[in-house]
């Protein structure tokens, strides 16, 4: 049956069925002519959706082109910024070191010196990579895939301290919420050794000199931040961006 056959079954149908002075088609050809007009709809209705989707595909072929190419520009861009700031850093540190040579040293001077600037390199890592983890955690997880998120992932791991959060904010066990919140999660651990270690990092620099004035403390205190900052600094350039 073609198109003008069906239309045309229909149309006498449709004048009949409204009291017009023809006769009722057979029923025969009225099915036959319904089940062709539900036949060319759902042609007509697959077509146009399937334009639709064709277009939309396109679209979101075109958009993610262009969004790929920004996060390839902003990837090799967020490295070269980030390897310029370690150069920078380290160009500082090695400003500060001079500062080592001044006044009257205790005994073991260069020791306490490495160690002091061990141990602020190591809480600079560590502040890094919790800046990391905190603004774009896929970064730490591309370095670290057998993390587990719940514990290392800051938007979610701080659940950990309560029993059931956000309904239950009590504690998940004895001072998960206070004094052993560097136990429930790896933001809070590193956290705590990051602050551990900047305060050795005080105790010693405090035991360099005999008497220090308050140039040496200042200039010892500044070194200590390049180191921090050049740890820091490294933590971020390790955690490359993702595309």
């Amino acid at each position: 049956m073609t198109n003008e056959q069906a239309l045309k079954i229909l149309q006498e149908y449709s004048h009949w069925r409204k009291g017009g002075n023809t006769k009722m088609p057979s029923t025969v050809h009225i099915g036959m002519a319904i089940d062709h007009a539900i036949t060319v709809l759902s042609n007509l209705e697959t077509s146009h959706y399937r334009k639709i989707i064709v277009e939309q595909f396109d679209e979101e072929r075109r958009l993610r082109d262009k969004y790929e190419g920004k996060q390839n520009g902003y990837k090799y861009a967020h490295r070269a910024a980030a390897l310029r700031d370690l150069l920078k850093k380290i160009v500082v540190m090695l400003v500060f070191i001079p500062v080592f040579s001044f006044g009257q040293r205790n005994k073991n001077f260069w020791l306490k010196q490495g160690i002091a600037a061990t141990t602020m390199l190591a809480a600079g890592w560590l502040q890094g990579a919790n800046e990391v983890a905190v603004n774009d955690y896929r970064r730490f997880a591309a370095r670290h895939p057998a993390a587990n998120p719940k514990f290392s992932n800051p938007r979610i791991s701080f659940k950990r301290k309560y029993e059931n959060f956000p309904t239950d904010k009590s504690p998940a066990y004895f001072g998960s919420t206070t004094f052993l919140a560097w136990t429930s999660d790896r933001h809070h651990l590193y956290n705590t050794t990051r602050n551990f270690l900047v305060a050795g990092n005080i105790g010693i620099t405090m035991s360099l000199y005999e008497k220090p004035n308050w140039k040496q403390i200042v200039l010892q205190a500044a070194a200590s931040w390049a180191f921090f900052a050049l740890g820091s600094g490294a933590a971020h350039y390790y955690y490359k961006p993702i595309d």
